[in-house]
C-alpha cells in the first residue's frame, strides 16, 4: 500500500489540479511485487485506497506505462466492474490523464480524474506535467522526525490491544474493551464491526461499542462490490456532505466522519471495521497506520473465533455421525430379534415400534406394487390411528379410512378386524346418537401397526 502523504500536501495538489481544469479526484498508482497495483485516491469527500491485480486497471492507471496517458469516459465505462473505474465513474469522472513519475521506484504514476470531457490543450498538459513533478516530491517526501516519533508512540499504544485479544473466544464479547483501549491510540466515538455477505451486497452489524447500531442489523452496501473487494482503507471527512453516507444509519446517530478498514480472511473481504466520530474532518494521514494496526489485531481475533466455530461445527457433525451409527447398530440388533417371528401381519407392528426408537414417526405404510408396475396397494398402515384423536368411535375411524382410501368401507367389518388384531379397546364410554355416535374406542395398549383388513386395498 502507498504510504499516505500528508493530507495538507494532498489538498494542495488537489487545489493545483482544480486550477488547471475541474477535477473529480487525484491520486497515485504504484506497482507492488510486479503483479499488484496499489491505488491511492483523493476526492472532495476524503481519501482512500485500493489494491488490485496489475492487469485489472485502465492503461492510464498502470504504473509502468508511458509517461503521459489519457483515457476518455468510454474506457472507464467498458470496465465499470473494476474497482478503480467504478470509483471514478461514481464521482462523475469524464476522462483521465496520468503521468509516470520519473526516478521513483517502484514504478509510480500520478493521475487526475477530469470533470469535463473536452480534450486537454497543450498548455493544460504542460501544466499537469509540472504538477506531476510536484506530486513526485510529495509522494517521496520523508516524514518529519517529530511526526514519525509521535506515530511510533501511537503504534505502541495500539499494540496494547494484543493481550486483550489473545484469548478472545468471541470478538462481540470484548468490543467495548477494544474500543476503550483503542481510543488512546485512535480517538473515536463509536467502533463498529460489520460482516459482509458473500456477494458484498449487504453488511450485518456484528459487534459495536457501548452505543450505536444494534447487532444483527442488516445494511445494504451503498458502494459497488468491486470497490469493497479491493478496498484497503477509506476516510470520509463529512458524512452529511457525502452522497452515499448522508442517509446511512450511522449518520442518523450523529456520526460525521469515519475511518474504515477491511478485514480479509482466506483471501477475501469478510468484514469491515469502522472508527466513527461525531466531529467532521476528524481523521488525517497520521491516523491511517494506527487504524490499520488495530484492524489487523481485530482480524486476528476474528480469524481465531471463526476457527473455533469451525472446530465446534466439525465436532458437532462428528457427534451426529457417531450417534447415527449407534442408532443404526441398535436398529440392526433389534430387528434381528424379529427374524422368523411369524407372519408379516404380526411382525409389522413391532417393526414400527422398534424403528420409532431411532426414527420417530407418527404413521408408517407398506405399499405393494401391483403387476404392471403402475398401480400399488396399501398393505399395512397405522395412518388411521395417527390421524385420530386419543378417543374415537368406529364411525370416526371409518371416516378417516374412507377419506384415505377413496371408497366406502364397512364400520362393522373394520371394528371386527381391528378388535381381533388387538389394536382397539373399548373405553367404556358411549356417545349420543348422530353421525359420530357409538361406543368410544382407544388404540391398543401398544403402538402396533394394524394390518389392512382384506378387501380394503388402496389402488392408484
Amino acid at each position: 500500500m502507498i504510504e499516505l502523504p500528508l493530507r495538507i500536501a494532498l489538498d494542495r495538489l488537489t487545489a493545483a489540479a482544480q486550477a488547471i481544469i475541474p477535477a473529480t479526484a487525484i491520486g497515485f498508482s504504484r506497482s507492488v511485487d510486479g503483479n499488484r497495483t496499489s491505488i491511492l485516491y483523493v476526492y472532495g469527500h476524503g481519501v482512500g485506497g485500493f489494491d488490485v491485480a496489475a492487469d485489472e486497471t485502465a492503461e492510464a492507471l498502470r504504473p509502468e506505462t508511458d509517461r503521459i496517458q489519457q483515457a476518455p469516459r468510454a474506457v472507464l465505462e467498458a470496465h465499470r466492474g473494476r474497482a478503480a473505474e467504478a470509483f471514478l465513474l461514481d464521482v462523475q469522472t469524464k476522462g483521465l490523464v496520468s503521468f509516470r513519475l520519473a526516478g521513483i521506484e517502484p514504478a509510480t504514476r500520478f493521475w487526475v480524474g477530469l470533470a469535463q470531457a473536452d480534450p486537454l490543450t497543450l498548455d493544460q498538459l504542460r501544466q499537469f506535467e509540472e504538477l506531476a513533478d510536484e506530486a513526485g516530491r510529495v509522494v517521496t517526501a520523508p516524514l518529519a522526525a517529530d511526526a514519525r516519533l509521535q506515530r511510533l508512540e501511537r503504534l505502541e499504544q495500539a499494540a496494547e490491544l494484543i493481550p486483550a485479544l489473545l484469548h478472545v473466544l468471541d470478538v462481540r464479547d470484548v468490543i467495548d474493551r477494544l474500543s476503550a483501549t483503542a481510543k488512546r491510540a485512535l480517538p473515536h466515538d463509536l467502533l463498529i464491526l460489520n460482516l459482509f455477505s458473500s456477494d458484498l451486497a449487504t453488511a450485518t452489524v456484528y459487534a459495536r461499542s457501548e452505543r450505536g447500531l444494534e447487532p444483527g442489523l442488516v445494511i445494504p452496501n451503498r458502494y459497488p462490490p468491486s470497490t469493497i473487494d479491493a478496498w484497503t482503507f477509506a476516510i470520509v471527512d463529512d458524512h452529511l456532505q457525502h452522497p452515499l453516507e448522508r442517509n446511512a444509519p450511522s449518520t442518523a446517530l450523529g456520526i460525521r466522519s469515519s475511518l474504515r478498514f477491511p478485514i480479509r480472511l482466506n483471501g477475501r473481504v469478510e468484514a469491515g471495521i469502522a472508527f466513527l466520530c461525531a466531529t467532521p474532518h476528524a481523521y488525517a494521514d497520521a491516523d491511517v497506520p494506527i487504524g490499520w494496526r488495530l484492524a489487523e489485531h481485530v482480524a486476528s481475533a476474528l480469524s481465531h473465533f471463526r476457527l473455533a466455530e469451525q472446530l465446534a461445527d466439525q465436532a458437532k457433525r462428528t457427534e451426529e455421525l457417531r450417534a447415527r451409527q449407534t442408532n443404526l447398530e441398535l436398529l440392526d440388533e433389534l430387528l434381528a430379534t424379529l427374524t422368523d417371528s411369524g407372519d408379516l401381519r404380526d411382525v409389522f407392528g413391532r417393526v414400527s415400534a422398534i424403528v420409532a426408537k431411532v426414527v420417530p414417526h407418527d404413521a408408517a405404510v407398506l405399499m405393494v406394487r401391483l403387476p404392471g408396475g403402475r398401480r400399488a396397494k396399501l398393505s399395512y398402515t397405522n395412518a388411521g390411528f395417527a390421524l385420530a384423536p386419543d378417543e374415537f368411535t368406529i364411525s370416526e375411524l371409518r371416516d378417516l379410512y374412507r377419506a384415505a382410501l377413496g371408497h366406502e368401507i364397512s364400520a362393522t367389518n373394520l371394528q371386527r378386524v381391528l378388535l381381533r388384531r388387538g389394536v382397539l379397546k373399548p373405553t367404556g364410554d358411549r356417545r349420543g346418537p348422530g353421525p359420530a355416535g357409538g361406543r368410544s374406542m382407544q388404540s391398543g395398549p401398544a403402538p402396533i401397526l394394524f394390518p389392512r383388513p382384506r378387501g380394503l386395498a388402496l389402488a392408484r
